[in-house]
């Protein structure tokens, strides 16, 4: 499920699906408008930030009545993030969909712990069935924003989730490296680059220290954040069309 606006339908969306999003078993883009070609479908109104909450509460709700039993596995995207869905399969391979889990990249606000929405996050089956309950059944705002349209999209996910029985899960690799960056590849890899600069409020904000530089990452990295269409297609080909010679 990717996020994305009526204005970048052409401009981001579009390159989102021609390059990571085939590898996916299906995809689906929740905007403000439909769109056949994308696929893309209107549930919410409104295209402003705070709105990307509606989106998400509402995108969720629609992969349940529509999709709960035919996956596994439920990813939440932007349309500037880029992920290496084989990485996210073989990571996933090892948790049960049966578990209340969700994973992506994990941050804390006051009391809620949860996960960076531009970096992409993902809930099993059963943390789906979870979520839709606390929309059902809850009236309690601080708990989860069930019926409130506005709000910090990512934050709020974490919220309703924390509240109702679903485990934010540790997805970083044996070594404790990142799996999933809310940053573009070039913020996170480029030689004496301080994302502790860049972005101040990540190291207060991140659960987990992070590393720049070339060892930034798990060489089993799944998803970046804020990459631009050229490099979307540049990350496309050496990722799936070079081949390493040994």
């Amino acid at each position: 499920m990717i996020t994305t606006t009526y204005a970048n339908h052409d401009k981001k969306a579009i390159h989102v699906r021609n390059t990571w999003a085939q590898r996916c078993d299906q995809y689906l883009f929740i905007s403000s408008r439909d769109n056949s070609t994308l696929p893309a479908i209107k549930l919410c109104d409104t295209d402003d930030r705070p709105h990307l909450w509606c989106k998400t509460k509402h995108g969720m709700r629609y992969l349940f009545d529509n999709y709960l039993d035919h996956f596994d596995w439920f990813l939440k995207a932007d349309d500037d993030s880029y992920v290496i869905v084989d990485n996210l399969r073989h990571f996933l391979a090892q948790h049960s969909p049966q578990k209340p889990l969700y994973f992506g990249c994990k941050l804390r606000f006051k009391d809620v712990v949860y996960m960076s929405g531009g970096a992409g996050y993902v809930l099993s089956q059963t943390a789906l069935k979870h979520f839709i309950k606390a929309l059902d059944n809850n009236t309690d705002t601080k708990s989860c924003r069930a019926h409130i349209d506005t709000g910090v999209e990512d934050l709020e996910m974490g919220r309703c989730l924390q509240n109702n029985g679903v485990d934010a899960g540790d997805a970083r690799d044996d070594w404790a490296k990142a799996r999933f960056l809310p940053f573009d590849p070039l913020h996170m890899v480029m030689p004496n680059m301080d994302i502790n600069v860049i972005a101040p409020w990540f190291h207060s904000y991140s659960v987990y220290p992070h590393k720049s530089g070339p060892e930034c990452c798990s060489r089993s990295l799944i998803s970046f954040h804020y990459v631009p269409k050229d490099m979307m297609y540049l990350m496309d080909f050496l990722l799936y069309k070079v081949d390493v010679l040994k």
